[in-house]
């Protein structure tokens, strides 16, 4: 089946606060939610929770396979 045609399926919503900036080429991929005030890195990957007024400088694409989220606290 060509891409076009197959059905799209999301693991869940994505719900993004008011106030939030994302950074040039970051992405955001269900489930997630972005609490408001947070701020999103470029080149970040998002998937799960970004706490309000963050600095969420995500998932490199360079790094793989069980690493840990690099969130600070924004104060």
């Amino acid at each position: 089946m060509t891409p076009s045609r197959r059905p799209l399926h999301s693991p869940g919503e994505i719900v993004i606060g008011s106030d939030v900036q994302l950074g040039a080429n970051s992405v955001v991929l269900s489930p997630a939610q972005i609490g408001s005030g947070a701020v999103v890195a470029a080149n970040a990957v998002v998937k799960g929770r970004v706490r309000e007024r963050t600095i969420y400088k995500g998932l490199s694409l360079a790094r793989q396979h069980g690493q840990t989220n690099d969130v600070a606290s924004g104060g």
